[in-house]
């Protein structure tokens, strides 16, 4: 137990598992040496459990900032890879053509950067646009069934060997547990009330989503 308390990722929700994927893909940490720790964990029924009543897709509708234009163009490119390892499209996560539209252009900076690496990215022509929409595409989106996707994904942390721990944290520190080095703070609006941290600038927003099964539906 001691060597798996070395990197701390506190919540597990959609952020939380994807940074500790992310750790055993990316910064080639031993699973072994890490622990999620989170009030709610992956088949949890909690109302303040808010990832698995989240709707999840891949979308353009972001700034063209250099930062933001590479964190799109990574993700994108690496969902595949993810899709992958935690056993396929039937795991929550699949391929979907979707239609974007913009009321303005949204600049050459972002198209080409679109351009270089969305699937059967099709610009739709003026002529075809809806009244009061200036720009159309269609491509390949990402979609995400998140109750499916968080289990699957925290069901291929376990079996890589990452510690699970359910356990409500009151102040930040007590995240920090023996041989720690480093806490990823991914607790959502846990933000909002745990100390050490007190983030006011987090809150909650309602919404609502409906599942609709409609096989004939591909987009």
């Amino acid at each position: 137990m001691s060597q798996s308390n070395e990197y701390v990722v506190l919540g597990a929700g959609i952020t939380g598992l994807y940074t500790a994927y992310c750790l055993i893909n990316e910064a080639k940490v031993s699973p072994h040496h890490i622990t999620v720790i989170g009030e709610h964990l992956p088949g949890d029924g909690s109302v303040n459990y808010t990832s698995p009543r989240a709707g999840g897709n891949f979308s353009c509708i972001t700034p063209d900032d250099d930062d933001t234009l590479e964190f799109d163009k990574y993700t994108y490119t690496h969902l595949e890879d993810l899709q992958n390892n935690i056993g396929g499209a039937s795991k929550g996560i699949d391929h979907r053509q979707t239609t974007e539209y913009w009321d303005v252009y949204p600049g050459d900076k972002k198209i080409n950067s679109l351009k270089s690496y969305l699937k059967k990215l099709k610009v739709i022509p003026n002529v075809q646009l809806p009244a009061g929409v200036a720009y159309g595409i269609k491509y390949t989106t990402w979609n995400f069934f998140c109750p499916f996707y968080i289990q699957s994904i925290a069901k291929y942390l376990r079996s890589k060997g990452v510690t699970f721990i359910k356990r409500k944290l009151t102040h930040i520190s007590q995240a920090y547990l023996p041989r720690t080095k480093v806490v990823f703070n991914c607790t959502g609006l846990g933000s909002f009330s745990i100390s050490g941290v007190k983030d006011s600038n987090v809150y909650p927003t309602r919404g609502q989503v409906l599942v609709v099964h409609a096989p004939h539906s591909r987009e």
